[in-house]
């Protein structure tokens, strides 16, 4: 696991992200404490996805998957995505994901 007590040290990889090459095809953050959540944004500012640590394939186990895709199972097209990470008490840390085809 990678559970953390903070967000001070979370990892996004592979950045940038091919889905196709990716380990399990996915984007993983990884160092989160328990039940943090993950919303991932287009370059318009639209809301795409909202993932939650707690409800993964291992939950609470400290990181988050995103397989490039939007909220309604759509492949997302190539681009600049931003994510951000909040955790319980409400701290926030974001990045960028760079989806490519």
């Amino acid at each position: 696991t990678y559970l953390a007590s903070n967000l001070d040290n979370i990892v996004g990889y592979p950045n940038p992200f091919k889905v196709n090459t990716a380990i399990n095809g996915t984007f993983k953050v990884i160092n989160l404490p328990q039940d943090c959540v993950m919303n991932i944004y287009n370059i318009a500012g639209e809301k795409v996805r909202e993932l939650t640590e707690s409800v993964q394939s291992v939950p609470n186990a400290g990181w988050i998957e995103w397989n490039g895709r939007n909220s309604g199972g759509d492949i997302l097209p190539q681009g600049i995505y931003i994510y951000t990470i909040t955790d319980v008490f409400g701290n926030k840390k974001t990045g960028k994901i760079a989806l490519l085809k």
